[in-house]
Formats: C-alpha cells, structure tokens, sequence
C-alpha cells in the first residue's frame, strides 16, 4: 500500500500542467514556484525551483509545507539559507490565500494571485 501511495504522490507531482505557475515577479522570490488545489493525499505544499529566474526542471525542485510553520517535505533545496527563508516568510504571509486556493475556497488562479503579498 505506501508503494502505491509513493506511485500516486509521484504523479500528482509530475502533474505540473494543472499546477498554478508563479512567476519570481509575482512573488518577489528569486525562483519560480508552482501552487496547486488539493489533488490526492498529499499535504498542502508548494514546489519551488533550485533554478533562479525563469526556469524550472521536474528533476530541480523541492516542495515546501503551507503551514505556519513551513518546511521542506520532498526534495532537496540548493538554494541559499537566506533564500530559502525568504520562501518560508513567503508561505506564512501568504498561507491563509495559499490555503484558501489548496482548499478550492478561490476558484480561479487569477484570484489567488491577486490576493498574494510579495516578499
């Protein structure tokens, strides 16, 4: 059973397409990251690229728990520790809309942007 768990989580993170794409100038992050509504059994997180700028890879990526405290649940972050502060101070300033969007409460991804603090 945790085989096809791990199977379906591993879909559910290859499904970027479905995936909200935030580009650095609207997040004030020096990375992208993508946002998602709820899917399977996975927590509500954020994936966030290792790539600085406008780029993204599938294999460079790690996920960051929506939470008052965040964390990383998936991946390996090569980001610098101060980078990766401004990323968790980006989730709890934003976590309630971050939510709100994971719990289908905003219904369109315009919506949610719009409600984002940048950092």
């Amino acid at each position: 059973m945790e085989f096809i768990n791990e199977y379906l989580e591993d879909l559910y993170d290859d499904n970027l397409s479905e995936m909200s794409n935030m580009e650095p100038e609207r997040t004030g992050l020096s990375v992208f990251i993508y946002v998602s509504p709820k899917k399977h059994s996975t927590g509500p997180r954020i994936k966030v690229s290792n790539i600085k700028g406008k780029a993204w890879s599938e294999k460079d990526n790690f996920s960051v728990l929506i939470s008052e405290k965040p964390r990383i649940v998936k991946g390996e972050c090569k980001l610098s520790k101060k980078e990766l502060e401004k990323i968790f101070k980006f989730v709890i300033i934003n976590r309630e809309v971050l939510l709100d969007y994971w719990n289908f409460k905003i219904d369109t991804t315009r919506e949610m942007e719009d409600k984002l603090i940048k950092v």
